[in-house]
């Protein structure tokens, strides 16, 4: 009966992704507790002979493996930054000795309050605060944040680690650069905010999901749109569409939702007059939604990833990156002015306010029309197509170019 009772309690964490214990840290953490002394106490429950101080010896091993295992996991898997093309191209542009010098220095208070967190079950950083020597570390941070410039901030947030700084940073410096700062952040750095927050947890932390609704809310346009991509670009499973439906709760998922519509149709009507192609089109934003396993490579027969064993796992399939490379070629030559005309809108503009006044300056709702609560969401329809000679066109009245491709190698 023991043994079945621990079994159930680790299935039962595995097939449960949308409980609290997975959204919370502090949850997760406790529960490797538990389950770590139960082992225990399982594997060594024939030694009659143990109790007292064997006993306590025992729940202590377990305590402190349970908290090294949780915390080197998510240091490796979960708090990790947001290197994107986007971010890389921030650094580059905006790098200076001064900006390496106030992120490296940021990255290093990081680490000194989390410093040994793992090993110490979290004991060193109670002490910290405690004593107040965390207080201080986050009083220096702070003073970073607000001091900087303009571009010497964006460098920072795309180059230090994120998720690791908003978890140890203070509530008054999330506020201020959510807040006060916000209008100094390109769109990029935006993004890494919310990714950050997601990575660091959601959706049982009310705070934080007003925090990402502030940054969504404030993003208007084009600008709005690349949020969406940064977000959705980051190689991991935290996505946009686990944002707005999984993340974000109650009212909150509300707001974002209504904000994003009406931000939608506006920027549809807008990229639809800049549109040079010719298409009737009412956007040009190519999308790929492509399965990984046994498409784009191939699984070597692992189940459940896949079933061809033809090619070893993890090799590339003959022609599946040549075949995305002429898909993004053909969309690029085929939308090329539309593109350059949206690349100069969102270049040196704020993603707050608009500086084109015949087009873009309409997607802030101060200038748009009220909509009706009960308007739907449009769901533009989907083109399933392969292939991509120039007299393929959308279907009359879709939005983007939408490809799916799933198993098409096998």
């Amino acid at each position: 009966m023991y043994s079945i009772i621990v079994i159930g309690s680790l299935l039962l964490f595995v097939v449960s992704e949308k409980s609290f214990i997975h959204f919370s840290r502090t949850a997760r953490r406790a529960f490797w507790y538990v389950l770590s002394c139960a082992i225990f106490l399982w594997v060594v429950k024939w030694l009659q002979e143990l109790e007292g101080l064997g006993m306590a010896w025992i729940m202590l091993t377990a305590v402190i493996a349970a908290s090294v295992v949780e915390d080197e996991y998510l240091k490796k898997t979960g708090l990790t930054p947001m290197d994107i093309e986007a971010t890389r191209v921030v650094r580059q542009k905006y790098r200076s000795p001064s900006g390496q010098g106030h992120s490296e220095r940021i990255m290093d208070i990081v680490n000194a309050i989390t410093r040994g967190k793992g090993y110490t079950a979290g004991t060193k950083q109670l002490v910290s605060r405690v004593s107040g020597a965390t207080r201080k570390l986050q009083k220096g941070l702070h003073r970073i944040i607000q001091s900087v410039g303009k571009e010497e901030l964006n460098f920072i947030l795309c180059s230090i680690n994120v998720p690791a700084m908003i978890e140890v940073a203070h509530t008054k410096t999330i506020k201020l650069l959510v807040g006060t700062r916000l209008k100094d952040l390109e769109t990029v750095s935006r993004a890494a905010i919310v990714d950050g927050l997601q990575k660091i947890g959601l959706r049982y932390r009310h705070q934080r999901q007003e925090w990402a609704k502030q940054v969504i809310l404030q993003t208007y346009g084009v600008h709005l749109t690349l949020f969406k991509a940064y977000i959705d670009d980051g190689g991991d499973y935290h996505s946009m569409y686990k944002l707005l439906y999984n993340d974000l709760q109650g009212e909150v998922h509300k707001e974002v939702l209504k904000h994003i519509r009406v931000q939608a149709e506006a920027a549809m009507e807008a990229f639809h007059q800049i549109d040079q192609s010719g298409s009737k089109t009412p956007g040009i934003v190519l999308k790929i939604l492509s399965d990984v396993d046994d498409t784009v490579f191939s699984s070597g027969g692992s189940f459940p990833a896949g079933l061809d064993s033809r090619y070893p796992r993890k090799s590339y399939y003959p022609g599946a990156l040549a075949l995305y490379a002429a898909m993004d070629r053909h969309f690029a030559k085929k939308h090329h002015a539309s593109l350059e005309t949206l690349k100069s809108l969102a270049s040196g503009d704020s993603p707050t306010k608009s500086r084109v006044p015949s087009n873009i300056q309409k997607l802030h709702p101060a200038n748009l029309p009220k909509l009706k609560t009960s308007t739907p969401l449009k769901i533009p329809s989907l083109q399933v197509s392969n292939k991509s000679d120039e007299s393929q066109s959308p279907l009359p009245g879709t939005s983007p170019e939408f490809y799916i491709l799933g198993d098409l190698m096998t």
